[in-house]
């Protein structure tokens, strides 16, 4: 589904190296997509950054989109280095906090995190672009390579330096 936010999300989702397809989950579970939203426990904007967190990565009003999408995906990128890429403690992480996934070395067992990975992680798996296998089409991929002397092949048969998933 596209959004508003889709330019700002791409441009730091990019810039960070993240999925943004994840960065858009994130935003739908944190704040269904409303800048002005305001957590219970004073987590502000798009991406719910705590007063602390925004004031650490730079961000000065948590409620431009802008800003907020910049200092999120940046502190998420922080969380997945700190995490070794690990997505559910990363998510588990931003959550219930850095410090106690740390500590811990797994995910809490904390009620709202759990439903919080499951929710992000499952909205990413309904916008990956590839059907479920008993969905996909009966036939071989297109493989596209240039050879050496820069003539352009499509065939169905893998170049044999190409290995296949």
């Amino acid at each position: 589904k596209s959004t508003q936010f889709d330019p700002i999300i791409e441009k730091y989702a990019n810039h960070y190296s993240l999925d943004p397809s994840l960065i858009k989950s994130i935003i739908a579970t944190e704040s269904a997509f409303n800048p002005k939203a305001v957590s219970p426990k004073g987590a502000r904007g798009l991406m719910q950054l705590m007063p602390a967190t925004a004031q650490r990565l730079g961000v000065s009003n948590s409620f431009d989109p802008e800003e907020n999408i910049r200092g999120g995906v940046k502190h998420f990128r922080t969380l997945m280095d700190n995490f070794n890429n690990d997505l559910t403690l990363s998510l588990a992480a931003y959550n219930a906090g850095e410090n106690l996934v740390q500590r811990l070395g797994r995910v809490p067992e904390i009620k709202e995190t759990r439903n919080y990975i499951k929710s992000i992680t499952s909205r990413l798996e309904k916008t990956d672009s590839n059907p479920p296998a008993e969905t996909q089409p009966d036939y071989n991929p297109t493989y596209r390579f240039i050879d050496e002397s820069g003539i352009l092949h499509l065939t169905n048969i893998p170049p044999a330096n190409m290995a296949r998933d």
